[in-house]
């Protein structure tokens, strides 16, 4: 594939510590292998299927993102931003009838098959971070994502929504930190989103959240333990 792809990145320095950022681009990503595969599967039982797509074309992204950044005390940040991608032959998963070869039945059998195929997509949204040290060796970080995005292929529940997306994002964590000793603990939060398709149906994951620690020691200039 030869495109151009543009890209552009403007930062302002409003004063000392407060640094506006605005960046537009044009991004391409070729789909993935699996989805590029041109055979089908399907169960004999359900004539129920799935398979590949080798005509899926690349997903061309344009995207604009401002943000807002304000460094109140040294490597402590507050920043805010709003982005915006238009997704063009982002992939979706639609349903075709492929004749497949049944063992019931020893002929060739019409089945359901879900592929990958092109359709149009957008998504926007906000960012917030702040990051805090507190004292010399402490400190605490947080941010959250909201996305708010689309698709012009409508499933089978009559939704529009963007495989893998979820509308709100977080994480939270605190860490300490010396010149030995290093210790953090951090929470990430994810609302629920669309995997793919069961079947012919959306098939959906739950909300779900991942509480991870790590700790870190560093015995000389030459080893160190985590």
């Amino acid at each position: 594939h030869s495109r151009i792809l543009p890209s552009a990145n403007i930062k302002f320095n409003l004063s000392d510590d407060l640094v506006f950022r605005f960046a537009a681009s044009q991004t391409q990503t070729l789909p993935d292998f699996s989805a590029l595969g041109a055979s089908s599967w399907g169960s004999d039982l359900t004539r129920l299927g799935g398979g590949g797509n080798p005509n899926l074309k690349p997903v061309v992204s344009t995207n604009f993102d401002a943000n807002l950044e304000w460094y109140f005390i040294p490597r402590g940040l507050l920043s805010v931003g709003a982005y915006s991608m238009n997704l063009k032959d982002y992939v979706a998963f639609g349903t075709e009838q492929r004749m497949l070869f049944s063992e019931l039945t020893n002929q060739l059998e019409q089945y359901t098959v879900s592929v990958p195929v092109n359709s149009n997509g957008k998504v926007t949204g906000v960012e917030v971070v702040y990051e805090q040290p507190i004292g010399e060796n402490f400190g605490i970080h947080a941010n959250y994502t909201f996305a708010d995005g689309s698709t012009s292929h409508t499933w089978a529940d009559g939704s529009n929504n963007l495989v893998g997306t979820s509308k709100n994002t977080y994480n939270v964590g605190a860490y300490f930190e010396n010149d030995t000793f290093g210790a953090r603990l951090g929470y990430t939060y994810r609302s629920s989103f669309l995997i793919g398709l069961s079947g012919t149906n959306p098939y959906y994951q739950d909300d779900f959240g991942t509480l991870s620690a790590s700790l870190s020691y560093k015995l000389n200039d030459h080893l160190s333990f985590s």
